[in-house]
């Protein structure tokens, strides 16, 4: 499971998809977890949809360090 491996490796940003999962899960919207784009290779972490509104969304975690390497 992707999740599962996230979690080992990326815990922050995987339980940030997590979190926003249930977030919008929770307020009524479906998610639909990395959605095939057209022309191109790139999956969104989730098209999220409700009534006639939809959205791609990507979660990403931002730290205050600096990487100078």
């Amino acid at each position: 499971m992707e999740l599962k491996r996230k979690l080992k490796i990326e815990f922050d940003s995987a339980f940030n998809e997590l979190f926003l999962h249930e977030l919008f899960s929770k307020q009524g919207f479906k998610l639909q977890v990395n959605p095939i784009l057209p022309d191109t290779t790139k999956r969104p972490d989730f098209l999220v949809s409700k009534d006639n509104f939809e959205f791609y969304l990507e979660a990403k975690v931002t730290t205050d360090v600096l990487n100078t390497g």
